[in-house]
């Protein structure tokens, strides 16, 4: 049986245990499945090599680049855009190195704007979309899961790393845990999209 723990929140009992984590996992890994129905949905009908201002920015592979890191914070703050067929393309024009330094950059900054709007907003939206009880409950579990928790679901494949942000800053991680342990998961990530794109 699983040890637990009382967590008293604004007079309610919380009750939680080993499975917070297995909550936010299966929770994680539905919305992102959720978020890839939507991000193929997508790419059947946005290609980027259509655009005119992509096919004006690859004259130029400075504004190419500037612009890639732009889409990339873009794509992870408003968590459904694809990105994943724009590494595809540039990962084969451009140096595969280049295209992951500027993905993990721009995936990093858009994690610290993602962090920060659900630290500022989240806990007040969560209060008002959801009845108390289950709005203590969500809170209760995202102040439990520590930075170990938060890791393993990140690495978990399935698992978009910008979901792990938003709930990340609903938590009490600091940034710059956030922010490493979504270096390694999208470091990796990227690591096998390039492998497997040359």
């Amino acid at each position: 049986m699983a040890k637990r723990e009382e967590i008293v929140i604004a007079g309610t009992q919380t009750h939680l245990g080993k499975d917070a984590a297995l909550k936010i996992l299966f929770t994680l890994v539905v919305l992102g499945l959720l978020v890839a129905g939507v991000s193929i949905f997508l790419s059947l009908f946005i290609d980027f090599r259509d655009w005119a201002i992509f096919k004006a920015a690859l004259d130029n592979p400075v504004q190419t680049v500037i612009l890639y890191l732009f889409i990339t914070v873009i794509a992870t703050v408003i968590v459904p855009l694809p990105i994943l067929p724009v590494v595809v393309l540039l990962v084969n024009i451009f140096n595969p190195w280049l295209i992951m330094g500027v993905q993990l950059v721009g995936d990093l900054i858009g994690t610290a704007i993602a962090y920060f709007l659900a630290r500022r907003f989240g806990r007040r939206l969560i209060r008002r979309w959801f009845s108390q009880k289950n709005a203590s409950e969500i809170i209760a579990i995202s102040d439990s899961v520590s930075w170990r928790h938060y890791f393993w679901i990140a690495m978990f494949p399935l698992v978009n790393t910008e979901l792990v942000a938003y709930a990340a800053g609903l938590g009490r991680l600091k940034l710059w845990t956030v922010l490493w342990i979504i270096a390694v998961a999208v470091g990796y990530r990227l690591l096998i999209v390039i492998l497997f794109a040359l």
